[in-house]
């Protein structure tokens, strides 16, 4: 069985199994091989080597798996997922098999990822879960995934951005929901309002210096576009250390 395809990036891939072989080609190469399948010449052998690999380069790059989980959490209102990571045809190693491959998609790959960056970030350090939770999730790039028309998603796909385990491991400074440390991300849950009376709300978030030197921010309120919620204004206010500046942890 040998099918063709109208795309180089499968969510989800069709083989054969151990009665039937077959492969899943992409459209590059379906495109070298159609004109030899309809002219009865094509011939295409099948390894053993091959089984459960692919023969090159997926193309996701910083795209999102269509089947990627997606937030809020439930009455809550929990930021979910809280990183985003490698994930869509990714090849690993098949349990059991020596060094044979498999390549898989979704949280089977993505989660492992996640997991490595957090044994680098750990490694030589005393951190508690937590605080490597909040340097992965404060130093994620959440500009770098992309939706097909071109915009950043916003956290209630990609949570933080996907993981860099190169700042996670380097950052100085990390911060988090003081109230609700082991979330890091600062939740105002799910409001019910009086259209007769005002809301306001206030959260605090701490900032840990774990360096010997002293480290500054910018803070600012960024709006997610088209998402602004009408007759609500939202503030950051000045901190009491001059731009942030990251207190020295003791």
């Amino acid at each position: 069985m040998l099918l063709d395809s109208e795309t180089n990036l499968f969510d989800a891939g069709i083989a054969g199994n151990a009665t039937i072989p077959g492969a899943q080609l992409t459209l590059d190469n379906s495109k070298k091989l159609r004109p030899a399948a309809e002219a009865g010449t094509l011939k295409v052998t099948l390894s053993p080597e091959l089984i459960g690999a692919t023969s090159g380069d997926s193309g996701a790059k910083d795209t999102l798996n269509s089947s990627s989980s997606r937030g809020v959490h439930g009455s809550n209102g929990v930021v979910k997922p809280d990183v985003a990571a490698p994930g869509t045809q990714i090849g690993s190693v098949a349990v059991g098999t020596g060094n044979r491959p498999s390549v898989k998609s979704g949280t089977s790959m993505a989660t492992p990822m996640v997991a490595g960056v957090a044994a680098l970030v750990l490694e030589g350090k005393n951190y508690s879960p937590e605080q490597a939770k909040s340097l992965i999730m404060n130093t994620a790039a959440a500009a770098d995934v992309l939706a097909a028309n071109g915009k950043a998603y916003g956290p209630n796909r990609v949570g933080a951005g996907r993981v860099m385990a190169d700042a996670a491991i380097s950052s100085p400074a990390y911060a988090f929901d003081t109230k609700n440390p082991d979330l890091t991300s600062v939740v105002f849950g799910v409001i019910e309002l009086d259209a007769k009376k005002k809301f306001s709300a206030t959260r605090s978030i701490t900032v840990k210096n774990t360096s010997k030197k002293s480290v500054d921010y910018k803070l600012k309120y960024v709006p997610r576009p088209r998402s602004r919620v009408p007759a609500t204004a939202w503030t950051v206010p000045r901190c009491g250390w001059p731009r942030a500046r990251a207190p020295r942890s003791t």
